[in-house]
């Protein structure tokens, strides 16, 4: 993920467009699209890390596995083959396990999950410079499964947001780094400060094209449009940046725990 106090923010849009999930370290904030206050959810720690007793080792990823539920996974970067999972309900705030289990990645690092149409996931991985976008299937009762799709395999690919279309016929991803022709060059953070490129990824395993590259750093996709949402200082907005109307939305400092 790009480095910097607001660009490290992952944020992804839940599936109905209505809510906004926006993870830091420790914890996340959900934010609802039309400006009211997010709210702040924090973390448990489920592993007992073995490197800091005080659990400040520990990674989190999340990602909206519904338009309600938040699912979470967590390991110690000393044994990343042994994670911990949960779900989060984002009605109720309660958490449970999945039955299923946790996610398995193609390399030892998972750092980020986003799920599409009919139990999809791209898994993004890393191991020794060398990073993966993984295809699988996940239900929460029944678990992982694999559809035998190879992953796309990249030498220090720099950040990547991804999305899959509604019809689950392609991906798109975000990158400020090249990802076309069969071997992308290595991107370092010099790209990761300039204009980001959307490109499009057919999942029937064809080649990617770049469809454009004006799009401020840390873009995503809105799910059920056309627009973007990125971070800007301590907010993040919604629009598209090549129009006006942006919509800004601040978030909540870290002290922050409940709506007002």
């Amino acid at each position: 993920m790009p480095h910097g106090d607001c660009a490290a923010r992952d944020i992804a849009f839940s599936p109905d467009g209505a809510r906004i999930l926006v993870l830091d370290k420790a914890s996340f904030a959900i934010a609802p699209r039309k400006g009211s206050p997010a709210v702040r959810i924090q973390i448990p720690s489920w592993i007992k890390s073995r490197s800091n007793p005080a659990n400040g080792d520990l990674i989190n990823l999340a990602f909206w596995l519904s338009a309600n539920t938040i699912f979470v996974q967590q390991f110690d970067p000393a044994t990343p083959f042994e994670p911990e999972c949960g779900l989060f309900d984002a009605r109720t705030r309660a958490w449970r396990r999945p039955r299923g289990g946790c996610l398995s990645s193609d390399f030892g690092h998972l750092f980020q999950v986003r799920p599409g149409p009919g139990g999809w996931l791209l898994l993004s991985s890393s191991s020794e410079g060398y990073h993966a976008l993984g295809l699988v299937r996940y239900d929460p009762t029944t678990g992982q499964s694999d559809p035998g799709i190879p992953p796309l395999l990249l030498e220090a690919p720099g950040p990547i947001n991804t999305r899959f279309a509604r019809d689950g016929s392609r991906v798109d991803l975000i990158s400020p780094c090249v990802l076309e022709g069969r071997k992308p060059p290595p991107c370092g953070d010099d790209e990761a400060r300039s204009a980001w490129k959307l490109y499009s990824w057919p999942t029937t395993g064809g080649a990617i094209s770049v469809l454009r590259s004006d799009l401020p750093p840390g873009s995503v996709l809105d799910p059920i449009g056309a627009r973007f949402a990125w971070p800007e200082e301590n907010g993040i907005c919604i629009g598209d940046p090549r129009q006006t109307g942006t919509l800004c939305i601040p978030l909540p400092s870290d002290r922050y725990t409940s709506p007002r």
